[in-house]
């Protein structure tokens, strides 16, 4: 049974590659390497999917979540940091996706 666990996951988080793809990436462009969400707002809970997306990537160890909070105090934000391997494989990505693009069998065809 838990071979069978184990396959639904894999299965699972292979349909959610490009889900978890845009996380890396947008932690790569960014100027320090991270992303910031706002988790609570005037006392209010802020739950979103990109939360707990981030959440998983940070399980995998691919992120450091970090937690600031605004000078008035109403404002709870969560940082997360691409860690070195998160880096290598953000880039990887990066370099997949710039090949991708490049290559002529990705290009629509021009009717002429």
């Amino acid at each position: 049974m838990s071979e069978k666990f184990e396959n639904y996951l894999t299965n699972y988080i292979k349909t959610r590659i490009g889900v978890y793809k845009k996380y890396l990436l947008a932690a790569l462009d960014s100027k320090l390497g991270s992303i910031w969400y706002v988790e609570i707002s005037e006392g209010t809970m802020m739950p979103t999917a990109d939360l707990k997306n981030c959440e998983l990537l940070r399980d995998a160890q691919l992120f450091t979540e970090d937690t600031k909070i605004s000078r008035n105090g109403r404002t709870t934000y969560k940082i997360y940091t691409l860690t070195e391997e998160g880096k290598m494989i953000a880039q990887e990505l990066k370099n997949e996706s710039m090949v991708a693009e490049d290559d002529p069998m990705n290009q629509p065809e021009t009717g002429a």
